[in-house]
């Protein structure tokens, strides 16, 4: 196909509705309604009315109106007739300003005669829709459409055409009116670094907020160029320690060895890259599709085309989109199958099969996808919620940027607007939201705050219009001696629905990333034979992993006489009752145990030093014993446990910080036998 990745943006095309009434509303001259009220003025009007009706030469006419207007200024059938004829030839002129001039003159002839004719209030209704007045232009179309007269004499001759485009607005009164009148909060901020005086688009950020990726559109000399041309470059720019990121630099071999190169995403581990390539075909023309490339110790490897499954020879893929997991990806298609055609983007899905290879892709369907164009697919995190821009949706731009919600069937909810002034009378692209679902990201060349052409805008999300709630965790699991632990896995075990996550951990690295919906509390746990019980209590109400979270975790070898801290357990203060989430996470310590049935353990109590000492020693026991009750209670052997208190007698840092009272307020368990 004969398209350039730029053509995903620069590509506009007009929205029929609201272009349909900005001068090119056919207007004709035609007779009045004689019966729709009396004509004021005396003898004299009322003779160059006649004469003005009879009047063959234009501007006979006019002269004769303008006499009956310098006499009766609200004269409707003068009024009606005079500015009839100017809207005419406003129609007819392409440098014409419009047809809003009409508005008064055609409200005074329905203020003075209400049935006079009907196409007063067409002409009002129409400027009020222009003018975005849209309650009072459904009230003036309402009336338009009830009005009728007995002699066809009456109606222009393209009457019916009139009708049927009123009947066509009339429904979308309502729908506009409530998305101008109900704006949504919006302050776009631009973002630094990544935009410049060049046109900056089709980008993304990295899910872990780190690394930007994009198009930068500048003007280049090299050598043994005579002028400077633009070309189209793939750029990076990584974020700097004040949170800001740098200009960017083109992204290294394989890439931008040609141009046409771009429009990425990245899977969760930024180790894998999805983006569009063009290359030309033997006849000349443009083959865009959809390559990867993954990322090693020795830089990003040769992009390898996804393959049939998604790429076709005759058809145009870009604008990819991939869920957390790797296994789903959205993106753009020209194709002629069973929904879409070779004139129109939409959007389509694949998914990765058993044997690594795309599945063939399919089109989303006429839900999402209209006989317009759809591109600039997002997919968050949460793998439910999808953005995307389109133009044959209800909208009040070039291309509006609407979103939808997946069920557990599959099935995808109707397309929501995402409201004014999010969304503009121009293009408006390149959306998507970060990790914390609160973020979020556009692409414009039309907000005066840019830097220049085409640039990238940030902006906190209203909630209606939020994904769902999502953990992001990265990290990496090390041994007491500081080295990487390889042969890992973690597990995220949802405590309301006990469903349970698996990541692995990097076999080279020890890193490990993982997503999951939030929306419950959740118990990490790492798991390695040979392994001391290693966990962590994620909490909804934690308000630190609302974004993305670095979790290192120390995993300690299983040693006889060893003493290792039980992790987010917490008592109120001189209190021995342990509270939910630390008997969730006892829960899962006696899942351990009971994978290690050879185990014993002693779970010993430790306290700060406020308080008396003795009373110290007894809160410690007894917090001690709540441990083992709850063990005991969820199926561990009491043989296999004991319990001690060691008041404040034990401490591992100094009292005398509250930060050092904190680590001393412990529960630990002692392995005595494996």
């Amino acid at each position: 196909m004969r398209f350039q990745i730029s053509d995903f943006i620069l590509q506009i095309f007009s929205r029929s509705i609201l272009f349909l009434i900005v001068g090119h509303v056919s207007l004709v001259a035609f007779s009045q309604n004689p019966e729709g009220c009396e004509m004021p003025g005396n003898k004299k009007v009322q003779k160059l009315w006649e004469q003005a009706q009879n009047e063959r030469k234009p501007s006979e006419r006019r002269a004769l109106l303008d006499q009956i207007l310098d006499a009766e200024p609200d004269h409707p059938g003068a009024l009606y007739s005079k500015y009839s004829e100017q809207l005419k030839k406003a129609e007819r002129d392409p440098y014409s300003k419009g047809i809003a001039f009409g508005y008064k003159p055609m409200k005074a002839v329905a203020d003075q005669c209400p049935e006079y004719h009907m196409y007063p209030y067409y002409y009002m209704g129409m400027i009020d829709f222009q003018n975005k007045n849209f309650k009072d232009a459904e009230a003036h179309f309402k009336k338009f459409l009830e009005m009728e007269f007995d002699n066809p004499e009456w109606y222009p001759k393209d009457h019916e055409e009139k009708y049927l485009e009123v009947e066509t607005l009339l429904p979308s009164c309502a729908y506009y009116d409530s998305l101008y009148s109900n704006p949504v909060p919006f302050t776009p901020h631009v973002v630094k670094g990544i935009s410049t005086r060049d046109n900056e688009y089709l980008g993304i950020i990295s899910p872990d907020n780190e690394l930007a990726l994009y198009i930068r559109r500048h003007f280049v000399k090299r050598k043994n160029d005579l002028t400077a041309r633009e070309i189209e470059e793939f750029v990076r720019s990584k974020r700097q320690p004040d949170g800001e990121f740098d200009e960017g630099k083109p992204m290294p071999r394989p890439f931008n060895i040609t141009e046409n190169v771009g429009s990425a995403t990245l899977t969760i581990d930024n180790k894998r890259m999805f983006l569009t390539i063009c290359e030309d075909d033997a006849q000349g023309y443009k083959n865009c599709d959809i390559f990867y490339s993954d990322w090693s110790f020795h830089g990003w490897g040769e992009p390898v085309n996804l393959g049939p499954g998604i790429n076709g020879k005759n058809s145009f893929e870009g604008q990819p989109t991939v869920t957390p997991d790797g296994k789903t990806i959205y993106f753009v298609s020209i194709r002629e199958d069973e929904i879409g055609d070779i004139d129109n983007m939409d959007l389509y899905v694949s998914h990765l099969q058993e044997d690594g290879t795309w599945g063939q892709a399919k089109n989303l369907g006429t839900t999402i996808n209209t006989k317009g164009h759809e591109k600039s697919p997002f997919i968050h995190e949460d793998s439910h919620t999808l953005y995307f821009s389109s133009d044959g949706h209800q909208g009040i731009g070039n291309f509006d940027i609407y979103y939808v919600r997946q069920d557990a069937n599959g099935n995808w909810t109707k397309p929501k607007n995402i409201g004014f002034p999010i969304n503009t009378e121009g293009a408006d692209v390149g959306f998507f939201v970060a990790v914390d679902g609160k973020t979020a990201y556009i692409s414009s060349n039309e907000r005066d705050d840019g830097v220049g052409g085409w640039d990238m805008f940030s902006f906190d999300l209203y909630k209606e219009a939020r994904p769902e709630k999502v953990l992001f965790l990265k990290g990496q699991l090390r041994d007491e001696n500081n080295k990487r632990i390889t042969d890992a896995t973690i597990k995220f075990k949802d405590m309301e629905t006990k469903q349970v996550h698996e990541v692995d951990v990097d076999t080279l690295t020890g890193d490990y990333v993982a997503v999951m919906n939030f929306s419950n509390d959740i118990v990490m746990t790492v798991e390695k034979k040979g392994s001391a019980f290693t966990s962590r209590y994620l909490s909804t109400k934690d308000s630190t992993l609302n974004d993305v979270k670095k979790v290192d975790v120390e995993v300690k070898k299983v040693k006889v006489g060893e003493a290792y801290e039980l992790h987010d357990i917490r008592y109120a203060t001189d209190r021995f009752n342990l509270n939910q989430e630390s008997i969730n996470m006892m829960g899962e310590f006696a899942e351990y145990l009971k994978k290690n049935p050879k185990m014993k353990v002693a779970i010993h109590g430790h306290t700060d030093n406020v308080g008396s000492p003795a009373d110290n020693m007894k809160l410690s026991e007894d917090r001690a014993k709540a441990v083992y009750d709850i063990l005991v209670k969820a199926g561990v052997s009491s043989s296999r446990l004991s319990f001690k208190g060691f008041g404040e007698t034990k401490p591992v840092k100094d009292n005398s910080s509250a930060e050092g009272r904190a680590a001393n307020r412990r529960t630990e368990f002692v392995i005595t036998a494996n």
